[in-house]
C-alpha cells in the first residue's frame, strides 16, 4: 500500500464522522450517516472472508462500535420496538438515523427488514436504511440487486413502494423507496448492499 493510500485510509473514516457532527440539518446529518455506513461496509468487503461466518448480531454491533469511536450509537435500541442499528446526533438528539442490518436469505429478509423499520417511525423520524449483508455465492448482490428492485412491487404486498423507486446519488449501489410508515406518514427506506461473497 502506498503511503498516501496508507494515509487515506486512516484519515478518511474521521473524515466521515466529522461530516456528521458538522451536519447543520436532519438532512445533511442522514447523508453523512449514509456516507459512513457506506465506508463501514466496504471495511467489510476488505476482509469479506472473515466477516461472511459471523452472525448478523455481531456485524450490527460492530457497525454500532464503529460510528461509537466518533458519535453516538447503540446496537439493539429500542425505538417502538428493537432497531438494530441507531445513530444520533450529537448536539441533536432528535436527529436519529435507524438502520436494519441483516444477512440475506430470500426476499422475506428484505421484506421483514423494511417492515421493522416502517414500525419503527416516528413524526420525527421518517426515514431508515436496510443494510443487506449477501454472504452466499449463489445470491450474486449486483444481480440480486436488480431483482429485488423489481420484486418489491409484485410481492411486496402492504409494503410495496408509493412510487418509483429512487436513486442514492450519494450513494454507489444504493436505491430508495416511500412507503406508509407506522406512524401514518411517508417513510423513506434507503436499500444499501454489503458484498461479503466477491467475485
Amino acid at each position: 500500500m502506498s503511503a498516501a493510500r496508507w494515509v487515506e485510509s486512516q484519515v478518511r473514516p474521521y473524515a466521515d464522522m466529522i461530516a456528521i457532527v458538522e451536519a447543520t440539518d436532519r438532512a445533511s446529518f442522514e447523508r453523512a450517516v449514509d456516507v459512513a455506513y457506506q465506508r463501514i461496509l466496504r471495511w467489510f468487503e476488505g476482509a469479506r472472508a472473515d466477516w461472511r461466518r459471523v452472525h448478523e448480531r455481531v456485524l450490527s454491533r460492530t457497525i454500532a462500535g464503529k460510528f461509537d469511536e466518533s458519535v453516538p450509537a447503540l446496537p439493539e435500541y429500542e425505538l417502538n420496538g428493537p432497531v438494530d442499528v441507531v445513530v444520533f446526533h450529537p448536539d441533536h438528539p432528535d436527529w436519529i438515523h435507524l438502520a436494519e442490518c441483516k444477512k440475506w436469505g430470500g426476499l422475506q429478509t428484505q421484506l421483514d427488514a423494511m417492515q421493522q423499520l416502517r414500525r419503527r417511525g416516528t413524526p420525527d423520524v421518517k426515514r431508515g436504511l436496510v443494510v443487506m449483508f449477501f454472504v452466499d455465492r449463489a445470491t450474486p448482490a449486483a444481480a440480486f440487486w436488480e431483482d429485488v428492485k423489481r420484486d418489491l412491487f409484485t410481492d411486496g404486498d402492504v409494503q410495496r413502494p408509493l412510487g418509483p423507486l429512487g436513486a442514492v446519488p450519494w450513494l454507489a449501489d444504493a436505491f430508495q423507496s416511500e412507503h406508509v410508515g407506522g406512524f401514518g406518514g411517508n417513510f423513506a427506506i434507503v436499500h444499501l448492499p454489503c458484498d461479503l461473497v466477491g467475485a
